[in-house]
């Protein structure tokens, strides 16, 4: 089981950050652990629960990818730049440059999903489709 929250309830100041870790994955690359917790509880990493209008869902290589209507989706677009904007800039000092990979796709109007289509398809078919960014 997953708990998310809403980008309405998203607080910086309940995000906590490991120490530096050497990335094996990406030559040079470090990684930080996120950690979200509040009064209430602890997590391993954040999931934000949030819905697109006007979406699509198309196969992408052997994924799946969600194209959304930038138009009808303004403020949640928003909030979620925001979002990464606000950890990202927690987790890194000035010096370093800074990518916003989720600002990119959704720049783009679309996402690629990770979740199993399946349930994309469920969530679809009830008209309140949900997605969560891990």
């Amino acid at each position: 089981m997953f708990l998310a929250i809403t980008p309405s309830q998203f607080n910086i100041h309940h995000i906590m950050l490991s120490e530096k870790t050497k990335n094996n994955v990406m030559e040079g690359g470090d990684f930080y652990r996120l950690y979200y917790s509040d009064t209430f509880c602890s997590s391993n990493g954040l999931f934000i629960n949030f819905s697109f209008k006007n979406v699509c869902i198309e196969k992408y290589f052997n994924k799946k990818k969600c194209i959304f209507a930038e138009s009808s989706n303004k403020n949640i677009i928003h909030q979620l730049k925001q979002i990464e904007k606000q950890i990202l800039k927690r987790a890194y000092n000035e010096q370093k440059k800074t990518i916003f990979r989720i600002e990119e796709q959704l720049n783009q109007c679309f996402s690629l999903l990770v979740l199993d289509i399946r349930k994309v398809l469920s969530l679809l078919a009830s008209k309140q489709p949900s997605y969560c960014v891990v």
